[in-house]
């Protein structure tokens, strides 16, 4: 008889978090094969659109198996920081299943209905580049001051392109405004019409990177590496003169029991050099946009920017996801098997 295996989301995880879990489905499907039967409980976001899972599982289910998905909350922060170590969150997310697939890139699936309120806005006739930007940001250790994004807003469009503002709560009143009107898929599936997206690192940078759209995002706590989807385009910047940064992926532990070292507090954000940014942004206008990408630009931008993270990864010893982003990028021979189990190496 076929296995009835459970995905337990435990927890509020992030709708980023969910959109990285996705992949895992595919592993657990490659594993147990076309007529298991595979249900989620709890929080899925964009896991309870996947095709590998048959819906929620209802009142009584009885599995063969579960696959517990775990905040630190449930864990511990000691268990947890071994897999906020992990140099891909995709990774740390099937490590919950012990399955990781060949293809780890996370999709959508986005349906008619969700493409349909795109269609409807009419954003493919607006001019382009088209750039969306989500100034979101509740967590000071996370968010970019808003004048920042103020600034970059006025730099997208002085220079000719249209500018959308996304997300959930903050807008800046100076593009096409979509700020709380539009459900999180709906959003993406605008987002599979944009040229770029500029935002800190929150959930709807997943979602961009998921409707491979490129990415201009703003890092601290975290290795910018470890949001980066295999095959896409993820231009990472970071305040360019602290020696603390990624302090959660390095100690997630200590990190949590001392609070933030740096003076002043959140300085990775807080004092966030406007320039930093503005370059960041300026670069990818000069050497990409003003190109006009979908006139069929050969992709040597974004081969560029996977070359710097593939050489960040190597310097800090993740030499195995540095191999696999140049096998998906560049063509190099992969693994042929379906899936692998965890490995401790891996790490």
């Amino acid at each position: 008889m076929p296995p009835r295996v459970l995905v337990d989301f435990r927890g509020r995880w992030g709708l980023g978090d969910l959109v990285c879990a996705e992949p895992m489905l595919r592993g657990l499907r490659d594993f147990h094969g076309p007529d298991a039967e595979i249900r989620w409980r709890g929080h899925a976001g964009n896991c309870a659109f996947s095709p590998d899972i048959d819906g929620e599982a209802p009142p009584g289910y009885r599995p063969d198996r579960i696959v517990p998905v775990s905040l630190f909350t449930e864990i511990g922060h000691r268990a947890f920081a071994a897999l906020e170590a992990l140099p891909s969150l995709v990774d740390h997310m099937c490590s919950y299943a012990g399955l990781f697939p060949q293809n780890r890139t996370p999709m959508l699936h986005l349906g008619p209905q969700e493409r349909g309120i795109a269609q409807e806005l009419g954003i493919q006739s607006l001019r382009r580049p088209i750039v969306a930007l989500c100034s979101d940001g509740s967590d000071p250790y996370r968010a970019l001051p808003i004048p920042h994004f103020q600034a970059l807003a006025r730099q997208v469009l002085a220079r000719g392109a249209t500018l959308i503002e996304v997300g959930a709560r903050q807008g800046l009143g100076l593009g096409h405004d979509l700020v709380g009107k539009l459900s999180i898929r709906a959003t993406a599936a605008v987002l599979e019409q944009c040229d770029l997206f500029i935002g800190n690192n929150s959930g709807l940078l997943h979602y961009a990177q998921a409707a491979n759209c490129p990415v201009l995002g703003f890092f601290s706590l975290a290795l910018p590496q470890r949001f980066l989807h295999e095959g896409r385009t993820l231009i990472a910047v970071q305040h360019p003169g602290l020696d603390c940064l990624g302090c959660m992926t390095r100690d997630f532990e200590g990190r949590n029991a001392r609070g933030c070292e740096a003076h002043p507090e959140a300085a990775c954000m807080r004092t966030f050099p406007l320039p930093t940014a503005q370059e960041a942004l300026a670069r990818i206008f000069d050497q990409y946009l003003d190109l006009e990408p979908w006139k069929g630009n050969d992709g040597s931008f974004q081969k560029r920017i996977l070359r710097e993270h593939i050489q960040s990864l190597h310097k800090l010893g993740f030499h195995q996801r540095a191999d696999r982003l140049a096998a998906c990028s560049f063509n190099k021979a992969i693994s042929p098997s379906c899936f692998q189990l965890l490995e401790p190496s891996g790490l």
